[in-house]
Order: structure tokens, then sequence, then C-alpha cells
């Protein structure tokens, strides 16, 4: 029998939507949303689709070998917002958490011990309080489901910066609202002792590749 996290779960791997997946096997979402949450158990015809889709995008959209992806839910206003945790065949383990209003438990658990972290930077506060934004979207990019303030930000690095960790790429950095000087002077002092320097993603330039040890090749 399908259990209901089995859906859930492969659905984010995929990147797939609730509501595109509900289009692809001609229910409504909320039918999706139920069958998620444990509400109802698919049988029939419905069972049998899912099912089929599952098998079919096992078969289109294969990873490369040893890798796990395993999601992780993010506070934000957008359906079905996830993180990623990423897994090698060798232990190595790199997360991504961005897009998020706040730092959750969960977002806690799942940055811990990595080797990678790819976390949000979005906006310095002040800047964005006395930014050109209208208010109702300062107040939405601010809010529980808005995005990460360095502030924020710094504080879960400094939280799960350990011996394990080797790069950290500082993204979703505001054009308007933030400055990359600014984001490496606070993740800089939350890594502190760690040994390396964050990097700061932009939109202006492609982001290095990273691997074990940090840098692992620079992109033209």
């Amino acid at each position: 029998m399908l259990r209901r996290m089995d859906l859930k779960t492969f659905r984010l791997r995929l990147g797939v939507t609730q509501e595109e997946l509900a289009g692809i096997l001609k229910v409504d979402q909320s039918t999706i949303c139920r069958v998620e949450n444990g509400e109802n158990i698919p049988g029939g015809q419905l069972y049998h689709r899912i099912l089929a889709w599952a098998m079919r995008e096992s078969k289109r959209r294969r990873l490369p070998a040893g890798v796990r992806l395993d999601p992780f839910s993010v506070p934000h206003d957008a359906a079905d917002p996830f993180g990623l945790l990423m897994q090698g065949r060798e232990g190595y383990r790199v997360a991504l958490a961005t897009d998020m209003g706040f730092v959750t438990r969960l977002v806690r658990e799942r940055a811990k011990g990595v080797q990678g972290l790819i976390l949000e930077f979005n906006h310095d506060l002040d800047m964005l309080l006395s930014g050109p934004y209208p208010w109702p979207l300062k107040q939405r990019i601010r809010g529980k489901l808005g995005h990460l303030s360095n502030e924020d930000a710094a504080g879960l690095l400094a939280e799960v910066a350990g011996d394990d960790l080797e790069w950290v790429v500082c993204a979703h950095i505001s054009q308007e609202n933030n400055e990359e000087r600014i984001v490496l002077e606070r993740a800089a002092a939350a890594l502190n002792g760690c040994g390396f320097a964050p990097y700061a993603a932009s939109q202006d330039r492609p982001t290095p590749r990273f691997g074990p040890g940090g840098i692992r090749e620079e992109r033209p």
C-alpha cells in the first residue's frame, strides 16, 4: 500500500508541485493534498495512476550513481517550498536552504554536520526598511513566510558551523536590500575559527564548482 510520505517525498525530489501532479493525474489539487496528509488512501484507478507516474519518472530522471536527495520543508509563501540535503556515496553531504522566512528546527537539523552549505542571506534589515520597496512588500519579505535576513542566517551558520564544514555559499542576496560586503562580514564572523572564507553568490557572475576541500573549479 502506498504510504502518505512516499508520494510527497518522491514528488519533492522531482521538484513537482501539488498542482502540477494533480494535472498529470487528472485530479484536484485538494486530492493530492489529502493523500499526502494521510486523510485519503488512494485506491483503484488513482492508485494505479500514481504508481505508473512514479515508475515512469524513476526511469526518466535517474540521479547520478550514489547520490541521494532528501527534501525538507521550509517556511515560504509558495507552493510546497523545500530545501535539499544531498549526500554522495562516500557520505559527503551538502545542504541547500533558501527562500525561507525563518529558521525552523527541521532546517537546523538538516544543516548540522554537513560539509557544504548553501544558505540564504537575503537582506539587511536596515536596508530593507529604509529602501524603496512599498511597505506591504517589506512586510512580506521580513515575515515568517518571506526571506531570511543576514542576522538570522548568520545565527544559523554560527550554530551549525563545526569541524566538518568545508565551505559555505551565501545565496539569494538581494540587489536592492543587501550588499555583498555586509553578507561576507556577517558570515565570516559566524564562521569564526572554521579556517575558510565564505563565498557570496551573485546574479552577475557564475558560482565556482564546490566539493571536498572547498572550491574545486572556477567557472569562466
